[in-house]
């Protein structure tokens, strides 16, 4: 089964999240530990260019470190309001790809707001990994006519 997108309100997004994720709520999740990981499985490294993060950090901007197959890509800073952050990916493996989020700070509702009764530390909020595909076009003329096809 190739596995390139994870929907996090998909209840099946848990079978390819490692570690560092809470509960799934609604139509995200929260990254409840310091370092979160997921897998990606992928019939061939060619065919992607960028990987798509959907997220936003709880009370305060702050930074991602974003790892693929154990290689450092990128370091991303995270706002409060939901946002796509693309980023262009390297070391990416035909097959299973392993990626690491680590982020600087968390934060707890509670210690911010005593109204809101959450204890849990939370860094970022994600709705949505993906990896975005490279697009090919294959030229072809015919007649003094120009045809794109995608290939």
């Amino acid at each position: 089964m190739i596995v390139s997108e994870i929907d996090m309100s998909n209840s099946q997004a848990f079978n390819f999240l490692t570690s560092g994720w809470g509960s799934k709520e609604s139509n995200y999740r929260w990254v409840q530990q310091k370092e979160a990981g997921f897998v990606f499985k992928i019939r061939r490294q060619t065919d992607y260019s960028k990987l798509l993060l959907s997220c936003y950090s709880y009370h305060k901007p702050q930074i991602c470190t974003v790892f693929v197959n154990g290689k450092q890509i990128t370091k991303l800073k995270i706002s409060t309001k939901l946002k796509d952050y693309r980023i262009k990916i390297d070391y990416l493996n035909n097959g299973i790809n392993s990626f690491s989020l680590r982020f600087s700070k968390s934060y707890t509702p509670y210690l911010i707001d005593q109204n809101l009764k959450d204890t849990r530390k939370l860094y970022c909020c994600f709705t949505l990994l993906k990896l975005i595909w490279i697009i090919r076009y294959e030229k072809k003329i015919t007649e003094n006519k120009i045809w794109w096809h995608n290939s």
